[in-house]
């Protein structure tokens, strides 16, 4: 199930508050879900007051229901171990293949 979240920070350039949203899951079903992850278009929160474009770094997992398998972002940081453990302890009822990567940079994972 894609599961959004709203999330609210101060643009890095003009300091202006800027509300988006992150997703804790998205499934393959959700419209453009690929597209969105692979462009960089999930991860990107636009000013509304001087247009600088955020990158957001959320820890997230794709499910792609169609071919069976996870994919779990989880970026390094102090509780990165935490996790990780948290992720490998997960019960895989579908018995998915699972992937773990620490980036949403497609040329770095």
């Amino acid at each position: 199930m894609s599961m959004p979240m709203e999330v609210t920070f101060s643009c890095p350039a003009c300091k202006a508050t800027i509300k988006s949203t992150a997703w804790r899951s998205i499934n393959t079903d959700y419209p453009n879900a690929v597209e969105l992850i692979l462009s960089g278009k999930l991860f990107e929160a636009k000013c509304p007051k001087c247009g600088f474009v955020a990158h957001l770094a959320y820890d997230l997992l794709f499910n792609d229901m169609i071919h069976g398998f996870y994919i779990w972002v989880v970026h390094p940081d102090e509780k990165y171990g935490a996790k990780l453990d948290s992720v490998l302890n997960q019960e895989n009822i579908l018995g998915f293949s699972t992937r773990i990567v620490n980036s949403v940079d497609i040329r770095s994972t």
